[in-house]
C-alpha cells in the first residue's frame, strides 16, 4: 500500500479481498492499513510503474467514489486485479457467499465486539461486527468472508461481565457460557448493554 502524507513510501500488509471489500492488513502489529467497501469501487485498472532499480512493475490502482486513489502492490496483480473485477460484476458471489450464515431475521442488536478467537498459537482478539437476532449471535471481522462465531441463542446457557482489562478497558470482558461448557470470550465499549441483551433473548440464559 502506497501511503502519502508526513510518510510516503510503500507500507507491507496482505490484501484480502471478501465479498464485500479490499483490506490490506498488517500481520505484526497487527493493523488494517486501508480498507474500502467494494460498493465505493468506482474503477481499477492495472497502472504500470518504474521502480528505483528501473524494473517495471504493474500495479492495481483503486479509485474510490470519494474521489481518492489509492496504489496497491501485490505479488500477482493481474490475478487480484481479475478477482476484484469478478467480484464486482457479481460473477464469484455464489462461490463467496458458500456456507454464508443468512441474515434475514431483523437485528435486536448491532454494533462493535472484540471476539476472542481461539488459535493454536494461543487465543487472539480481534475487533469485528457482532449481530443479534432473534436466534443467533454471529460475529465477523472485516476481512473474512463469513462469520467466525455463529452462536445459536438455544446453546447459550449464561453470561457474566468478569473482572479485570479487556480491549473495551476496564471490565469491558463477557463470558458467554454454552450449554455444552464451552466459554466464548466477547469485549464490548458497553458490555452492560451487550449482557442485557443477549439475557433478554435467552430464555436459558436468563434463568442462570
Amino acid at each position: 500500500l502506497l501511503t502519502e502524507g508526513v510518510y510516503h513510501g510503500w507500507r507491507p500488509g496482505t490484501v484480502y479481498l471478501t465479498d464485500q471489500r479490499l483490506v490490506v492488513l498488517r500481520k505484526e502489529p497487527r493493523e488494517v492499513l486501508w480498507e474500502a467497501d467494494l460498493d465505493t469501487v468506482r474503477d481499477v485498472r492495472l497502472a504500470p510503474e518504474r521502480t528505483v532499480g528501473g524494473e517495471e512493475r504493474l500495479r492495481l490502482e483503486v479509485s474510490l467514489a470519494d474521489g481518492r486513489r489509492e496504489l496497491l502492490s501485490a505479488g500477482e496483480p493481474e490475478t487480484l486485479y481479475d478477482l476484484l473485477d469478478r467480484v464486482r460484476a457479481g460473477r464469484l458471489a455464489p462461490a463467496l457467499l458458500s456456507g454464508a450464515v443468512p441474515e434475514e431475521e431483523p437485528a435486536i442488536a448491532e454494533g462493535h465486539l472484540w471476539y476472542e478467537e481461539p488459535r493454536r498459537s494461543g487465543p487472539l482478539w480481534r475487533g469485528g461486527q457482532a449481530r443479534l437476532t432473534a436466534g443467533r449471535l454471529t460475529w465477523k471481522s472485516p476481512v473474512d468472508a463469513r462469520p467466525a462465531l455463529v452462536l445459536p441463542l438455544t446453546d447459550l446457557a449464561g453470561v457474566r461481565r468478569v473482572p479485570g482489562y479487556g480491549p473495551g478497558g476496564e471490565g469491558s470482558v463477557l463470558v458467554l457460557r454454552t450449554t455444552t461448557g464451552e466459554e466464548i470470550r466477547l469485549a464490548a465499549d458497553d458490555p452492560d448493554r451487550w449482557a442485557r441483551r443477549l439475557t433478554a433473548t435467552s430464555p436459558a440464559a436468563a434463568h442462570a
